[in-house]
This record gives structure tokens, sequence and C-alpha cells, in this order.
């Protein structure tokens, strides 16, 4: 399979087809363990087991490759909302919400690098941080802002800000997987384990809609 859709000229004697996914997966593995700046092209092809030329031939640089990893993981995420929306149209307010939200914490799951970057890059303010905040985080966030605006606006979620209601919900979601290694030796239990990920999706939900919602519609939680 070419990745890098229409071939162009020069491309490297002998070289191998590559995958989308594994390509992409596998940088942003190599970017979440070591940081971009330690991070280098012939790392990431190494680990891919191809030559560095052949890297450079689809992507031509370091941060064409970053960028076109996290770009497809984010579209990865979109496609499964749009897909939960569909398979799940009969719902709508919270309990659409809480199939969201489930959906968000097996994503996190499955792809810790993904939240794992983004949370080493808002440490400084630099280009990157602003290609995610542009490209992934505002339309990621555009998703749900309908959904939340409603429940409020008809009184059945507290008017708490969205930067508040964002760093509560990201919070409970995402700090047992950027911290998986700790939790693994502090309780003897792997985070990433399917059930594991159900009881925590279980948590979040329960304790964010206690917590957010109004107190006349609590018992929505419970339908």
């Amino acid at each position: 399979m070419d990745i890098g859709g229409k071939k162009r000229p020069g491309r490297p004697t002998g070289s191998i087809e590559i995958e989308m996914k594994e390509v992409y997966t596998t940088s942003l593995a190599a970017f979440a363990e070591q940081g971009f700046e330690a991070t280098t092209m012939t790392k990431i092809a190494d680990r891919l087991s191809i030559s560095r030329s052949l890297l450079n031939y689809h992507f031509g640089s370091k941060e064409n490759l970053w960028k076109k990893a996290m770009e497809y993981l984010g579209q990865q995420f979109i496609t499964a909302f749009h897909d939960y929306k569909k398979f799940h149209k009969d719902l709508e307010g919270l309990q659409l919400l809480k199939v969201i939200i489930r959906q968000i914490v097996h994503f996190n799951a499955n792809y810790p690098a993904f939240t794992k970057i983004i949370a080493m890059e808002m440490q400084r303010d630099t280009a990157r941080l602003d290609w995610i905040i542009d490209h992934l985080l505002k339309p990621m966030f555009a998703l749900t802002a309908d959904l939340f605006k409603a429940e409020r606006e008809e009184n059945r979620m507290k008017r708490v800000s969205a930067h508040h209601q964002s760093s509560i919900l990201l919070g409970m979601i995402n700090n047992i997987y950027l911290s998986g290694l700790l939790y693994q030796k502090l309780y003897q239990v792997d985070p990433f384990d399917e059930e594991e990920i159900e009881k925590h999706a279980d948590a979040v939900i329960d304790i964010f809609f206690n917590g957010i919602l109004t107190s006349t519609h609590k018992h929505q939680l419970k339908l």
C-alpha cells in the first residue's frame, strides 16, 4: 500500500511498501516516549525496519510526519464520533453524551501516545501547540459543544464554564492513561485492559454527570 498518495520521482531503489497505520502509530509512540526534539527520522525508520530514505520520500521531514500522524488519529476520532451518532441516532441529549464520553475513554485508552504528545506540547508555547489547537482540539471540541450547550440552556446541566468543564472531564478521562505505569505499580491493575477501560468509562460518566447535572435532572443518569 503506497502511503504517500501519488508517487513522486526519485523513489528509493529497492524500497518496500509501508502501511500508513503502522507508520503513524509507530511514529507517535516514538514521539510520545522521547519528545519531538529527541526523536529522529532514523530512529523511527529503525522501529519500522525500513530505510530512512523511504520515510523521507513519503514525508519529507520529521515535522510533516508528526503532523500527518497526529492528523491521522484525530480523523480516526472524528470518524468514530460520527459513527456513534449514526448508530445511536435514537439517542439525544444526556444519553448521547454518555455514549460519546465512553467513546472518548476508549479512544484515549487505545491511543495513549496521542494524548501524551498533546500533554507534552502543552508545556511550551510553540508552533506545534498552535497547530494542535487549530487542527485537532478546536475541531474535536466542536463536536460536542452544541450538545453541552443545549443541556445547559435547558437547565439540565449547571452553567459551568467551558474551560472548567473541559479541564474536569478530560482530567478524569486522561490521567490514568497518561500515568498508566504508575497505576499498574500502585494498584496492580492494567488500565489498558478492556474490562478496566469499561470500568473507568462507567466511573467517569457516573462521577462527571452526578457533579454537573442540576439536582432536578440527576435521575436521568440512571435511565
